[in-house]
């Protein structure tokens, strides 16, 4: 499971499309259904079910789950970037950037 694929996991989810995901994201269809088939398969349980008629997607109990701890992954990934950032600028501010 990558970051990457958790983040096109909640933009799968937000439109309940992968075709919709595709186009926010700015990436082929394709490689956004072979991103979620590849985070599903490490999971070990369906993720989405197809809406009948082929209307987008439908996230199952452990889609949702996913969803929300994604969501939280990549905060505390953002919010661990901003504290290392903010770190590396204090001590080049100190005239150690070695530290």
């Amino acid at each position: 499971m990558t970051l990457h694929q958790l983040s096109v996991w909640i933009v799968v989810a937000k439109h309940q499309s992968v075709t919709k995901a595709a186009d926010e994201l700015h990436i082929r269809q394709p490689t956004v259904s072979i991103q979620v088939k590849c985070l599903q398969k490490e999971c070990g349980i369906k993720l989405y079910k197809v809406k009948a008629g082929n209307l987008g997607i439908e996230l199952t109990q452990a889609g949702r789950l996913l969803l929300k701890h994604a969501k939280l992954i990549l905060l505390q990934v953002k919010i661990l970037e901003k504290k290392l950032i903010s770190s590396r600028k204090r001590r080049l501010g100190r005239g150690n950037p070695r530290e």
